[in-house]
């Protein structure tokens, strides 16, 4: 009886999440825009080549991809998900770019590879070749054109580090010449030219 109940109420009173599931599902299913995506993707983005798309999951990724618009996912050379992934509306993934011939075909290179537990910002650009590392955050509006390493968060045009992010999540703060703590867990952390690592931790 109470299945019966939700089923009614789904359809007379649908949350806002519940409609957006139907007209994923009509786009997808029905109409056919971005098919051949294993996954409810939000009817206004797009996903080219999605059988080169691998992605580990997590209710993160499921949700972004279901409820984020105006994504544009180009996986001519493999985009590669981490664990929960997180992105906002807008963000773009480019794996290739092309030639310069009259045919413009496009150039083979290695695949985006985005870690576990990134956040990707509104309206971030991800450009071919590029590797994000785990745990790091990239801010609205950037555009990234080389690796990020763990832990990381850049921002601007092109996308530079401005800050770190502890293992326990928090911002780091500049304790002295390439030295960084984090003023929730009191790690201490070393910069170096590949990231940070961490020097020692304080209870």
């Amino acid at each position: 009886m109470k299945k019966i109940k939700n089923i009614i109420e789904f359809f007379l009173h649908p949350s806002r999440r519940q409609r957006l599931k139907i007209v994923n599902y009509l786009f997808q299913r029905v109409l056919g825009v971005n098919k051949e995506f294993p996954l409810e993707i939000h009817f206004t983005s797009i996903v080219s080549s999605p059988e080169r798309i691998k992605y580990k999951g997590g209710v993160k990724f499921y949700k972004s991809m279901a409820v984020s618009g105006q994504c544009y996912f180009s996986a001519y050379n493999g985009i590669e998900f981490g664990y929960n992934v997180l992105f906002a509306p807008g963000v773009k993934i480019i794996s290739s770019n092309h030639d310069f011939t009259k045919e413009r075909m496009p150039v083979k290179a290695s695949p985006v590879v985005i870690g576990d537990n990134v956040w990707l910002g509104t309206s971030v650009v991800i450009l071919p070749e590029v590797e994000i590392g785990k745990n790091s955050i990239i801010a609205a509006g950037a555009v990234v054109n080389k690796n990020v390493p763990d832990n990381a968060i850049v921002a601007g045009v092109p996308a530079k580090i401005v800050g770190w992010l502890c293992v326990c999540g928090s911002k780091l703060q500049k304790y002295e010449d390439n030295i960084f703590k984090c003023d929730v867990c009191g790690r201490k952390y070393m910069e170096t030219d590949n990231g940070i690592k961490e020097v020692n931790a304080e209870k």
